[in-house]
């Protein structure tokens, strides 16, 4: 035992490792020169005694900016592939006076739309595209379903100064009516249409809302809905919590709330860019 060499790490471990100790210092707000600190080598020494540690100058001038670089054009490439994106900033003081600028870029994955519940039915009550949004036919079945029940499980909600009534308004029968009269047919026809629970209303609306002819492109749906809502009261109800667009800066300002975790008294020494870098992995890393 006593002539036993340790086996080297491989190369591609101590990469891993190596961007993991970059990942747990931008994403716990670890100062970077914590690889200096004697308990922290003697513990990754317990856990791996085949890896080195890199030195501080290593972290700030070659692992971090790779890293930086790295996770700069996945995030680049993931954009790309967005039709539109949707732009918020904000701006932020140091202790040390310098100022800093974050850009939050929000887009929709093209690739995951159609499983995402919020999207798929969204597409849908747009009369622009409805099932047309949807390269994957089942995907647009199975989110249709989904909307019929939903749909179905709605009530409308009337107004508190409508008095709601609760017995049913009466209806001639035609059956008791001795003369004959040409709308007779017409009645029997209406009556069969009419639903007799609110499920099968809202399947009928759904069913009904398909039907329509799809909007042109460039018409205003939010415009196509509010003049429909009589036609379609539970689907209106429905369109009010998809059609809509939250604007907000919080995610800017939790980047910032991040920043003054980032840079501490323990790190002033820390410049601009090394700042950016470490809230830019912080905050792109999953």
């Amino acid at each position: 035992m006593d002539g036993f060499t340790q086996r080297p790490l491989p190369p591609n471990k101590k990469i891993k490792i190596d961007q993991q100790l970059i990942t747990m210092i931008a994403k716990e707000y670890h100062p970077l020169n914590i690889v200096n600190d004697t308990e922290f080598k003697k513990f990754v020494a317990l856990l791996n005694s085949s890896y080195s540690l890199p030195t501080r100058k290593t972290l700030s001038e070659s692992l971090l900016p790779q890293r930086y670089l790295q996770l700069k054009e996945q995030v680049k490439n993931e954009i790309s592939k967005a039709p539109a994106v949707c732009i918020t900033t904000d701006s932020w003081t140091s202790y040390n006076n310098e100022s800093f600028i974050a850009i939050t870029a929000h887009y929709i994955d093209l690739e995951a739309v159609e499983s995402n519940t919020l999207y798929a039915e969204s597409t849908i009550l747009d009369p622009r595209f409805k099932g047309k949004g949807f390269c994957d036919e089942s995907k647009y079945e199975r989110a249709l379903a989904s909307l019929k029940l939903k749909v179905g499980a709605m009530r409308i909600h009337a107004p508190e100064s409508t008095p709601i009534r609760t017995e049913p308004i009466p209806i001639p029968s035609s059956s008791t009516n001795k003369e004959p009269s040409i709308w007779s047919d017409f009645d029997e026809e209406v009556a069969s249409l009419v639903p007799e629970n609110s499920t099968a209303a809202g399947i009928v609306e759904v069913d009904k809302y398909i039907q329509e002819p799809i909007l042109h492109r460039l018409e205003d749906p939010l415009l196509w809905w509010h003049t429909r809502k009589s036609v379609y009261p539970l689907l209106y109800q429905y369109i009010l919590k998809r059609l809509n667009i939250v604007a907000t800066s919080v995610p800017c300002e939790r980047i910032f709330s991040k920043a003054g975790l980032t840079l501490t008294d323990r790190r002033r020494r820390l410049k601009a860019a090394k700042v950016s870098m470490l809230l830019f992995i912080g905050s792109n890393l999953k």
